[in-house]
């Protein structure tokens, strides 16, 4: 679910969405952000974070979804809403090494204040 923007702007921005994932290979989470935003105007995080608000969603998953990339945007986040964006990076960064998915090799539990 933290990807969810991708989905979003698979079905929005077909063309465009696909243009800025074949810029950046292999897909690496920061320069795939860029390239959407170039391409799209928005990239994923922010799209799966209004989606998050939209639906209602807790505040912790809303920030799972905008942070998971962006550890360093999160000074003013609670410590407990911290852990929870640290550990779906975890399960990201995981997921990636088992095969599933892109990520960039980051240590999540080092977001953690």
């Amino acid at each position: 679910m933290h990807d969810i923007g991708k989905v979003a702007l698979e079905l929005l921005k077909p063309q465009e969405y696909r243009r800025a994932i074949a810029e950046v290979a292999p897909p690496r989470a920061g320069e795939c952000r860029d390239a959407e935003t170039r391409h799209c105007g928005v990239d994923h995080t922010a799209v799966g974070e209004m989606l998050a608000e939209r639906w209602s969603l807790p505040a912790g998953i809303r920030a799972a979804i905008r942070y998971h990339h962006d550890s360093g945007a999160m000074a003013s986040v609670p410590t407990p809403i911290k852990r929870i964006v640290a550990i779906v990076k975890a399960a990201d960064v995981v997921s990636t090494r088992c095969g599933y998915g892109s990520s960039e090799d980051v240590n999540p539990l080092t977001w953690i204040a």
